[in-house]
Order: structure tokens, then sequence, then C-alpha cells
């Protein structure tokens, strides 16, 4: 998914915070997350991503697509509040 996400490392996993827009199906998932910048990377080299996914009722859905036609596929904008996602996820 495309979005905003920022994840560092904290204890016992990941600080995460996003957004992510056109999720497709996230209605109906049971898991929802998306990319995140690793706020822990080197600032001199291109920071690295880590993909972070929470059981759907830790994340927020925003409805935010609703056109002629293609209503089904769900296509919303995922939120994920500000929390710690253990390192086992």
């Amino acid at each position: 998914m495309n979005g905003d996400g920022i994840a560092r490392r904290v204890a016992g996993g990941v600080e995460v915070s996003g957004r992510w827009g056109f999720a497709s199906g996230c209605r109906s998932a049971t898991w929802l997350g998306g990319l995140c910048v690793d706020d822990d990377s080197p600032r001199t080299a291109p920071p690295a991503s880590r993909w972070v996914m929470v059981p759907a009722d830790r994340a927020e859905i925003h409805p935010s697509w609703d056109v002629i036609g293609l209503r089904g596929t769900g296509s919303h904008t995922v939120v994920l509040p500000t929390q710690v996602v253990p390192a086992a996820w």
C-alpha cells in the first residue's frame, strides 16, 4: 500500500504510526498494515523500510474511496495510530 508510515525500534518491538490509501479489501481483512520508513536508518543512506502488520482491530479504516462501479473493492484508507507492534508479529 502507498502511505507515510514511520517505524522505530523500541523495547519489545517497533513503534509505528502511519496512513495508507487505497487498501483494497481492508474491511474483510483480519490483519492490516503497510510499508514504513525505518526511522532508525542512518541519515547518510537511503532509508530502510519495514513492513508492519497488526490485527485489524488495532487499525482504523477511514472510508475514502466510493466511486460508481468500484465500490466492491473496499479501497479505503488504513490508519495505524501510534502503537508498539511486538517483534514476533
